[in-house]
């Protein structure tokens, strides 16, 4: 199993957590009193960085500098404290489990590739209680495309794991983004959830899970598509 490599996505696919993160970033756009003309999804890259990037150019003309990514990092962190400080993300049924009982005592290596931004991708796996997580993790801080988080990750691996290659990588995810990367770089892909985009795009359902309650290895390992 050493040769297979698990790119787990976070938000939809470990965590249900999608609504919430988009209101906090529209609330973050509002606050620096930036107005989002287009919906997330529509942007060149579904990554944190980019889409603020993008935004900000579209509101000012001209990109924003470190300080004012680092404002809009600080005021994402902020509010996305405040939010958990009264509410509570959940997993998605069975991510946990999946990890600790299927993929962990099996030897399988798992890494986490997110458009998100790392402050709030670290906060969201903290109840996974995951071993050296932040060198398994790859995020949208310093990279603007899905394609480069998800090899970014697929390197990060190759150094933690101390292995060379990964002929089988995986990647795990609950939206298009997901399964185009995957497909751009001649991954593995297995669907998460009920994204009727992604179902349509992927065509056979037994490549789409619900949830991991009850899942195994042995079914991840089938029924990803190639």
């Amino acid at each position: 199993m050493s040769n297979t490599l698990i790119i787990f996505d976070i938000d939809g696919t470990l965590t249900d957590s999608i609504k919430m993160h988009q209101g906090l970033y529209a609330d973050v756009l509002r606050e620096m009193k930036l107005r989002k003309d287009e919906e997330f999804g529509t942007y060149k890259h579904h990554t944190d960085r980019f889409i603020f990037c993008e935004i900000y150019f579209q509101n000012h003309g001209v990109r924003p500098g470190e300080e004012i990514i680092r404002q809009f990092y600080e005021l994402t962190g902020n509010r996305y404290a405040e939010l958990m400080a009264e509410n509570k993300i959940d997993e998605i049924n069975g991510a946990r489990s999946f990890i600790k009982e299927q993929l962990e005592p099996n030897g399988v290596p798992y890494v986490f590739a997110t458009g998100s931004i790392v402050s709030l991708a670290m906060a969201k796996l903290k109840s996974f209680d995951i071993d050296s997580l932040e060198s398994l993790l790859s995020t949208s801080d310093d990279m603007d495309s899905r394609e480069e988080i998800v090899l970014d990750a697929v390197a990060k691996a190759k150094a933690f794991y101390k292995h060379a290659q990964f002929d089988t990588p995986i990647v795990i995810g609950d939206g298009k983004w997901d399964y185009v990367t995957a497909k751009n770089l001649n991954m593995g892909f297995l669907g998460i959830g009920n994204n009727i985009a992604l179902k349509e795009m992927l065509g056979d359902t037994s490549a789409m899970w619900d949830d991991f309650s009850g899942r195994t290895l042995n079914e991840l390992l089938e029924q990803a598509i190639f």
